[in-house]
């Protein structure tokens, strides 16, 4: 995927914060675009598969990553061995499966949980090795150490960050820069904004197919 760089921005959003330095303009950016990507979850990406290990059931997804400037909000449709598996709570999970996680009495998983390390942890512990068995779809944020993001995503919705970014540069107190009614009505621009890109996310507007396998029942 190609990335766009937050500094494509930067010039659009100067001439309202005279004054601002640039690296503060350009965490506003920064800042501005994860929270986007999580109110709207419009930038998604097919991590790359995951070989699943006999015994083994936790899995970090920083290496499955296919961009480096990007994390896991969270996981949208996960697979195991090609059949899509269900998301558990961790009461779910320690009320189905008490001994969890259980390297003895092992079998094919049939549902995972997404922990706040960025990793993917299968339930029950699965039973054989898989290559390329955990398929990852997932909504994705820049990261606090990103300088762009993907670039069809920033193309497309590249003028609610700059919205986001001036809400946080004018609502600062005490610069030459503040300015409470500029700030109010990028702040209002912006949550319109991520209404949109949200409602057209939850449409699947890439059109993409997501193959799904159901599981089936004996």
């Amino acid at each position: 995927m190609a990335t766009l760089a937050f500094s494509t921005v930067t010039a659009r959003v100067l001439p309202y914060v005279t004054g601002c330095p640039i690296p503060v303009v350009e965490i506003a950016i920064r800042e501005a675009a994860i929270d986007f990507c999580e109110r709207t979850q419009a930038w998604r990406e097919d991590l790359n598969a995951i070989n699943v290990v006999d015994g083994t059931s936790s899995y970090a997804l920083a290496a499955a990553m296919p961009v480096a400037t990007g994390e896991v909000i969270v996981p949208l449709v996960v697979k195991y061995d090609s059949v899509v598996i269900t998301p558990l709570d961790n009461i779910t999970v320690r009320t189905m499966y008490p001994d969890h996680p259980d390297t003895v009495n092992k079998s094919p998983s049939q549902y995972y949980q997404f922990t706040e390390q960025q990793t993917i942890n299968l339930v029950p512990v699965p039973d054989s090795n898989i290559t390329g068995g955990l398929e990852i779809f997932a909504a994705v944020r820049p990261l606090r150490s990103a300088t762009g993001m993907d670039q069809a995503v920033l193309a497309k919705w590249g003028w609610i960050v700059e919205a986001g970014a001036l809400h946080r540069l004018c609502v600062m107190p005490g610069k030459n820069w503040s300015n409470p009614k500029l700030a109010e009505f990028f702040g209002r621009r912006f949550v319109s904004g991520c209404n949109t890109a949200n409602a057209e996310a939850r449409k699947g507007y890439t059109g993409r197919s997501l193959g799904v396998r159901m599981r089936e029942f004996y």
